[in-house]
């Protein structure tokens, strides 16, 4: 790729923007990348060539700031790691015919940012999922019990980085919930030991790469991963990624469930993941191929070149 491609990269003090960072400056794009947060001391400046203050993706200018910064530097590509710019991003217009938003539709991010309706999602399209009740229904402790067995999780509806999750082994834990309509009790599938990272890249080109990644998360983030080959969760992502209305990256969170062994996903994040740069070295280059593809209008399925990694 001869021509310089100027790429726009917001949110630099996240931990998914900063893979996206690692991940360019990894690959064999020619890129001039302008990282842009809300906050001065962000690391991701670091990997930039050059280093912008945004509004937040909440406030009311930020809209027009980055249709500011895409015409004064002639942005070719705008992406973001961080769901609030996503989101915020993919409710507005195209900025303008040569720049691109690398962005998850709306209709994606709607669904599954909500637990609650990711497994609905997943039920409609006939993929095993949890047993998931909706506690804005007024299940007792005894309902619950029932239906999932202890012990289960309960998290909130809309959430990261496992923020909430509680495992309840009593009704004591049970009652102590603040704000339980606002959350879902699930099964709990398997343990830490049996959970799996795994990204997808479905092309434009009509061809779809998954990597499956057995990890150890340490504060809602993977802090160990491991490559493996296991058919039947490729398969099962697979079925994931068919259903999928997207051309991009996204990644999917499952664990094997401890009687039938069978992969269950309880999360889908549409967008790249904290694992982006982790991957982009184990050969699974999902953020260079989008750019490059986007661009260049080309497939570069070849890119992608998995091997045995920890």
């Amino acid at each position: 790729m001869d021509e310089k491609i100027k790429v726009l990269v917001l949110g630099v003090g996240g931990n998914v923007s900063v893979g996206i960072l690692k991940a360019i400056s990894n690959s064999d794009i020619n890129a001039y990348v302008f990282g842009a947060c809300a906050q001065k001391y962000s690391a991701g400046f670091a990997l930039c060539d050059e280093s912008l203050l945004c509004p937040y993706a909440n406030d009311e200018s930020f809209l027009p700031w980055v249709e500011k910064m895409v015409a004064e530097n002639n942005i070719d590509i705008v992406l973001s790691g961080v769901e609030e710019v996503n989101n915020t991003l993919a409710e507005a217009d195209i900025i303008n015919d040569k720049c691109q938003l690398l962005i998850p539709e709306k209709h994606n991010l709607d669904t599954f940012s909500d637990k609650l309706k990711t497994v609905k999602w997943l039920a409609e399209n006939n993929i095993g999922h949890p047993t998931t009740l909706d506690l804005g229904q007024d299940y007792s402790f005894d309902q619950v019990k029932r239906s999932l067995e202890l012990p289960f999780i309960i998290k909130p509806k809309i959430g990261k980085q496992s923020a909430g999750l509680c495992i309840i082994e009593n009704k004591e834990q049970y009652l102590d919930i603040k704000d339980i309509k606002l959350h879902v009790a699930q099964q709990l599938i398997g343990d830490a030991k049996t959970e799996y990272t795994c990204g997808v890249y479905k092309s434009k080109f009509g061809y779809t790469e998954i990597i499956i990644m057995r990890r150890l998360l340490r504060n809602g983030s993977t802090f160990m991963a491991e490559v493996v080959h296991n058919e039947e969760i490729y398969n099962y992502c697979k079925q994931i990624a068919d259903a999928c209305t997207t051309t991009g990256p996204f990644n999917i969170q499952l664990r094997l469930c401890k009687n039938t062994e069978k992969p269950f996903c309880f999360e889908v994040n549409m967008r790249l993941s904290g694992t982006t740069a982790i991957r982009h070295g184990f050969g699974f280059k999902d953020c260079e191929v989008w750019i490059k593809e986007t661009v260049q209008n080309k497939n570069y399925r070849s890119d992608f070149n998995v091997k045995p990694a920890i």
